[in-house]
């Protein structure tokens, strides 16, 4: 088929893929049979993974990490809402998309579809099987909707086994669906019954990995001394099984608050084991800036809580140009991002500029025993639209390059003016180059 160009996407080999989605499905529990769902009835299909191309095909399709891409980067694909909206109205039904879950009319059944961002090496690097961590916004979804009276099926999309018992103790029935790629449809094909009340396709996908039952669990192939999963190598239901399953432990076997790795600042909160702080000239003690509103004594530099994507998930940072003043994040142990560094990691903040900065301004980050590193912001700062939000992306290698030690990071990330300007932030994180947006060049300061 070498360059055959017009065979991609060809009708044969996209129905092949969504066979493949078809078989690749793992059921986990069924609880009271409630799968298959009536595609006549009244469906609501929530989560951020319903309607997401990114989500559904992971790292290494488009780009490396798979992030940064839009609808009309498929243009032949289609996500599980797309699957599940056809297949309902063709049959009769209504099919409703919520991401957040609000709904017009009370469902019959609820699918929440949520998983792992899309992610390769460096970002994808886990320390844990914990699944988003300190993020309970899926979970929470789940629990919400049962509490409604809604009977919930879950579709978790990953591309390995993580540690989701509390996900699938609160749903009525739980789908592992891997990365199920372009073909989104082939999900609907599984888990909508035909008009008749029959099965339309069974499900026929086996675990290829033990399922962990705790976080640590890491080391948990078949045949090790000790093998105890949650789900063994080759575990998974059919329709004609008992759906049924016993409240699985929720002790997830990690102590201590847990963050999302390379995620600094989110939803309106330094990450767990970091600080936000206000500093102004040197010898002046810094000022912490975790609970908002805050302010240095003279006023040279305030931060006060915004909106972003949901109440006060933001923070907006004003500087009065009477003195200079820093915004800086900081760390209770120091950094090794040495690996993200060679990896063409950046440094993404999404950032709304409010007002134009009269002075310079740059972005820079430190070690406690003196690693700094600056870049002038200006320029870039100059191309945005005032009052609209957006990525910028700083390369680490930039950082690096300007003198900062990538493995003894203890403030990832400085903003620092002598002048007035105002900028919120909504999320800090390392990301690649398709998450921003705009990138920083490596000129220094």
């Amino acid at each position: 088929l070498g360059g055959k160009f017009d065979q991609l996407a060809s009708p044969a080999h996209r129905a092949v893929a969504r066979q493949a989605v078809r078989e690749s499905l793992v059921l986990l529990k069924n609880k009271d049979r409630l799968l298959p769902l009536d595609p006549t009835r009244r469906l609501l299909v929530a989560g951020d993974g319903a309607d997401n191309l990114s989500k559904q095909t992971g790292g290494w399709t488009l780009n490396w990490q798979g992030t940064g891409t839009v609808r009309a980067d498929y243009p032949n694909a289609d996500s599980i809402w797309d699957g599940l909206r056809a297949q309902v109205q063709a049959a009769g039904g209504v099919a409703e998309m919520s991401v957040d879950g609000r709904y017009k009319q009370k469902p019959d059944a609820a699918i929440v579809v949520f998983g792992e961002d899309a992610y390769a090496e460096f970002q994808g690097d886990l320390p844990n099987l914990l699944y988003r961590p300190g993020d309970d916004t899926d979970l929470q979804l789940i629990r919400r909707l049962k509490a409604e009276g809604i009977p919930v099926v879950a579709v978790f999309l990953s591309g390995r086994p993580l540690w989701v018992n509390r996900e699938i103790n609160a749903a009525d029935a739980f789908v592992a669906a891997w990365l199920p790629g372009s073909e989104g449809a082939g999900i609907a094909d599984v888990l909508l019954g035909t008009v008749q009340g029959k099965v339309a396709h069974d499900f026929k996908g086996k675990l290829g990995f033990s399922w962990p039952k705790d976080a640590l669990q890491a080391m948990n192939n078949a045949g090790q001394p000790g093998y105890s999963p949650q789900f063994p190598l080759g575990y998974g239901l059919d329709y004609a099984d008992p759906g049924e399953l016993a409240a699985l432990p929720e002790v997830s076997g990690i102590t201590g608050v847990q963050g999302i790795p390379g995620v600094y600042f989110a939803r309106g909160k330094p990450a767990p084991g970091m600080n936000l702080s206000l500093a102004g000239p040197a010898g002046q003690a810094p000022v912490r800036a975790d609970t908002l509103p805050a302010s240095l004594p003279d006023g040279s530099l305030v931060a006060t809580a915004v909106d972003h994507r949901a109440q006060e998930d933001s923070v907006r940072l004003a500087w009065s140009g009477t003195a200079a003043a820093r915004a800086f994040f900081s760390t209770e142990k120091p950094l090794d991002i040495s690996r993200e560094a060679n990896g063409d990691v950046m440094l993404v903040l999404a950032l709304r500029p409010d007002a134009r900065a009269q002075g310079k301004v740059s972005i820079g980050v430190d070690c406690k025993q003196a690693c700094p590193a600056q870049l002038a912001l200006n320029d870039l700062l100059d191309g945005l639209k005032l009052g609209e939000w957006t990525t910028i992306g700083v390369p680490l290698k930039c950082l690096q390059k300007a003198g900062a030690d990538m493995t003894r990071l203890e403030s990832p990330l400085i903003l620092e003016s002598g002048s007035a300007w105002q900028a919120s932030l909504s999320r800090v994180s390392l990301g690649s180059g398709s998450e921003a947006q705009h990138v920083l060049g490596c000129a220094r300061n």
